[in-house]
């Protein structure tokens, strides 16, 4: 697969970047000079890879965190608590960082969406059918399909039979 393609279809490859640049900031010491030890040629590779882990730290932790807690949804999936949503969190958190995990956010959102829709679908469905076998039974008693208020109702009591 190309660079391009694999850009185009995973989208989260850092650009490269010169290294140049970096390593002419480490050799712009002057040689006359005394060298202190962080300044020797030998430690410029540990410089560099210094640098390089804190410009991505973020990334890394990122990383950590979403996996992280990723592992521990799938372990709560077995064990009580709530699984599914410590591994939705976890893809949120990884969202933040890669496209590919936003784009599985995104389709796990839909399919919750879905999900809820037909649930609500058909708790309506159940609450239409139980209300019509209602109104089916009331009718084959000759009740009538709506209840009395109190208007209609006679009054039982002594104190309203005075009164009216």
């Amino acid at each position: 697969m190309t660079d391009d393609k694999r850009h185009q279809v995973w989208g989260d490859d850092p650009e490269e970047r010169d290294a140049s640049d970096a390593l002419a900031d480490f050799e712009a010491t002057d040689r006359g000079k005394q060298e202190r030890w962080h300044d020797r040629r030998s430690i410029y590779p540990i410089k560099v890879v210094g640098k390089f882990i804190g410009r991505n730290a973020k990334r890394v932790a990122v990383t950590i965190a979403g996996f992280g807690l990723i592992l521990v949804g799938v372990a709560l999936l077995v064990l009580p608590g709530p699984g599914w949503v410590v591994i939705f969190l976890g893809l949120a958190v990884l969202a933040t960082e890669y496209v590919w995990a936003q784009r599985l956010l995104n389709k796990a959102k839909a399919q919750a969406i879905k999900a809820k829709d037909l649930a609500l679908g058909k708790k309506q469905q159940r609450a239409q059918k139980k209300e019509a076998r209602r109104a089916e039974r009331d009718a084959k008693r000759g009740a009538p399909t709506a209840k009395p208020t109190t208007q209609d109702r006679p009054s039982t009591s002594p104190n309203e039979a005075a009164e009216g």
